[in-house]
């Protein structure tokens, strides 16, 4: 996977909140993204905008050329803590990888 050009990219962060605008630019992948330590996002956005309310969610399933803006809160974590972001959705996507043969559950 790639981020931002990068093979596997790594980012320091201090402690506080973090917005990720998040794009996926596969052309039939879709991703179900999680944290590595079950810390929810807070996602604030979609394709159509701001949400009009933050929602706490612990995936974030994306199609090809979906977004989502997320916040993730890393204020309660030590220095040395490493968080993955990880991706478990099968391939192919049940009902489909494109956007409009998902399903919410």
């Amino acid at each position: 996977m790639l981020v931002n050009g990068k093979v596997w990219p790594y980012l320091e962060v201090k402690r506080g909140k973090y917005r990720f605008r998040m794009l996926n630019g596969s052309t039939s992948r879709t991703y179900a993204l999680t944290l590595s330590n079950g810390a929810p996002f807070t996602q604030i956005g979609t394709d159509g905008g701001l949400l009009p309310a933050p929602v706490s969610v612990s995936t974030i399933t994306i199609g090809p050329g979906e977004r989502a803006d997320v916040i993730v809160n890393f204020a309660a974590y030590a220095a040395s803590t490493e968080i993955v972001m990880t991706n478990s959705a099968p391939a192919p996507f049940p009902g489909g990888d494109h956007p409009a043969d998902i399903i919410p559950t």
